[in-house]
């Protein structure tokens, strides 16, 4: 067995360029250690205490890497560039990134037929993708649950734009052929989803093999347990590449404005057709979004949650970009000058 089985291509190749180092991928990350492959063997290896200013850090599972030592002792020099990388803002206060996956070819985006659908939360995975340079493939999970799917596959499909979606039982085996079909050896795929949603099963039926541990499903709410609590690269015998990830709590963004509007690219496309360029969408005269709404073809649910999602990414970028902090601070304090001036005047006309 060969790295290029692996995912190892001429991109990656390209880069070494004489280097001393040998490249090996990162399978699984703890901590300092990262367990790698370098095609014939795993092992763990030790992150160089520098590649913390390395413009590809933090690091992540599917990262290539080059790597010195010999024996047991083995270090990560460098973090190679990536094809594709799918990454949110990390939980809590602070505005960091966390990797979730590196050198993706698929995002398989793991959504339940029950409680666990939403759409807004589809919207959400769908602008990561589109942010990572992967495409994605939609998987309504546990089918055997109810016979009409009608209503989630409409909302899945009205959002794909045109990448597949595939209603998928582990229990009678629905859409397994198909979804075996959409892969391909060496690919390498992501996937995502909450808590419970069925990926690790999902993972155990596309192989034929119990490769990741699974729990039952609650009776009480149609939920599987959480069993998934690290992030692993699997090869299966299929030579298919599979990155089981735990569920996430919460999807927030990192990236920028055009992954946002790629998932909404309806809303784009009107909002290119209003009478003025800088139209706020509010109350502005020939607002085609807005008349789209009042005509029916455009769900006002969707439509704010565009604007959420925007305003999302806008917050972040004042938090991590000094200039945007600054314009926004700027426009605010001009906005409670014009607020005083018109509270003044105001009073001023009353007395």
């Amino acid at each position: 067995m060969s790295l290029a089985e692996y995912g190892f291509n001429a991109f990656f190749e390209a880069q070494l360029s004489g280097s001393p180092y040998r490249p090996a991928r990162i399978l699984s990350h703890r901590g300092i250690d990262v367990l790698v492959t370098d095609g014939e063997r795993e092992f763990y290896a030790n992150l160089r205490g520098t590649l913390r200013s390395h413009s590809n850090f933090p690091i992540g599972v599917g990262d290539f890497v080059l790597l010195s030592g010999e024996g047991r002792e083995h270090v990560v020099e460098d973090i190679l560039d990536r094809k594709t990388c799918i990454v949110r803002k990390r939980a809590g206060l602070q505005a960091l990134p966390q990797v979730l996956a590196s050198n993706i070819d698929r995002v398989l985006i793991v959504m339940s037929m029950n409680e666990d659908f939403s759409v807004n939360r589809l919207e959400r995975y769908l602008t990561l993708v589109w942010e990572s340079k992967a495409t994605p493939l939609i998987i309504l999970n546990k089918a055997d649950l109810l016979q009409d799917r009608s209503s989630y596959i409409e909302a899945a499909e009205a959002r794909a734009m045109g990448f597949p979606v595939i209603c998928f039982s582990s229990k009678t085996g629905e859409g397994l052929d198909i979804l075996r079909q959409q892969l391909a050896p060496a690919e390498t795929l992501v996937l995502v989803g909450s808590s419970g949603v069925g990926k690790s099963t999902l993972i155990n039926t596309i192989s034929g093999l119990q490769l990741r541990s699974t729990g039952e499903i609650r009776e009480s709410d149609d939920k599987g347990r959480h069993t998934t609590t690290d992030r692993y690269l699997l090869r299966l015998d299929s030579g298919v590449l599979v990155i089981d990830t735990p569920g996430l709590r919460e999807v927030q963004l990192w990236g920028e404005d055009q992954a946002v509007d790629t998932t909404f690219a309806e809303i784009v496309e009107f909002a290119s057709q209003c009478r003025f360029t800088n139209c706020t969408h509010t109350n502005e005269p020939g607002c085609r979004i807005r008349e789209a709404v009042e005509g029916g073809d455009l769900d006002p649910d969707r439509l704010a949650s565009y604007f959420k999602l925007r305003s999302e990414l806008e917050h972040l970028k004042r938090k991590t970009d000094s200039a945007a902090a600054q314009d926004g601070k700027s426009k605010l304090k001009k906005l409670m000058k014009e607020q005083k001036r018109h509270y003044r005047y105001s009073n001023k006309n009353q007395s």
